[in-house]
């Protein structure tokens, strides 16, 4: 089993990297970070997503975004591909309501479960950390 990791939100600050770097070292090696802004979608998840790359690369990791903006990316396999070589997946902040829609039941919730399952980091901040305990993964 791996670990969930609750944030409360402001996520990708540089007064939140100790707790990244934290976080991070809980992954296995090498450290490949794939940041999920899902939540974001309607707000500037493309900006989310290199805010947490950009944290990431500072602390050594390889950082990618799985750009899942909605349940039809939830299913997409190029997404599906990226999850599946994490070793930590960020949920970001946002909407919960939307991020919740997207991934209940989809493809994407059943990589994540499976990344944890294996011993990954599944890290949620905000809406992130609000739909980690709803999803399900069948």
């Amino acid at each position: 089993m791996g670990v969930v990791a609750l944030m409360g939100g402001n996520e990708f600050r540089e007064d939140r990297i100790p707790l990244d770097k934290e976080r991070l070292g809980l992954a296995k090696q090498p450290y490949r970070v794939v940041i999920v802004p899902t939540a974001a979608a309607f707000e500037n998840p493309r900006k989310a997503a290199e805010n947490g790359i950009k944290i990431f690369e500072l602390l050594g990791a390889t950082a990618t975004a799985a750009m899942v903006l909605n349940r039809s990316d939830a299913d997409e396999p190029t997404h599906l591909d990226q999850l599946e070589n994490a070793s930590v997946i960020y949920l970001t902040g946002g909407s919960p309501a939307h991020l919740l829609r997207s991934l209940l039941g989809s493809r994407a919730a059943g990589v994540i479960a499976t990344v944890f399952q294996q011993g990954g980091v599944i890290i949620g901040s905000s809406a992130g950390a609000m739909v980690l305990g709803q999803v399900d993964a069948r």
